[in-house]
């Protein structure tokens, strides 16, 4: 493959596998990397990144544990590989342009112990895109740590 990115970039939509009417759209250039694209969705989200994930590009399956078993891993950081198919999370889209065309499906899992999942439908292949450009925010605000809140009422006493 030639050292240089193509043109253009994708349109993506991001949402919560536990709430997909609450979808963003993100569109990013194909010289961004796998960890661009959780930064995106993370920034979306007003979460931080302080634990593990990885993406999941589905290949076929009629249920979600069947899709995640068949799927290729891009591993994030920190994350070993444990077959030798996986990729890593510091890859270009552009290395996956022809495995992410309109319609591919791909599942962001972030935090391995919360098991946050995100379902990413590829909208369309963009020849001119704005970086960083956020065509449409979630709508509905998702919290990282619900719960925290309620304990931090519990310990005051409250």
């Amino acid at each position: 493959m030639s050292n240089q990115s193509p043109r253009g970039g994708l349109e993506i939509e991001v949402c919560p596998e536990w709430d997909k009417r609450n979808k963003a759209r993100l569109a990013l250039p194909w010289k961004f990397t796998f960890d661009d694209l959780a930064n995106g969705i993370l920034q979306a989200l007003g979460w931080d990144c302080d634990h593990l994930y990885q993406f999941c590009l589905i290949r076929g399956g009629s249920t979600f544990r069947q899709q995640m078993l068949r799927s290729l891993k891009i591993l994030g950081p920190m994350v070993d590989a444990w077959d030798g198919e996986e990729f890593y999370t510091d890859a270009p889209l552009a290395e996956f342009k022809t495995k992410l065309p309109p319609k591919a499906v791909l599942y962001f899992h972030f935090d391995f112990g919360d098991d946050h999942y995100f379902r990413i439908i590829v909208q369309k292949h963009l020849d001119e895109i704005n970086e960083d450009e956020f065509l449409k925010p979630f709508p509905k605000a998702i919290q990282q740590y619900p719960q925290w809140g309620d304990e931090e009422a519990d310990d005051d006493g409250d």
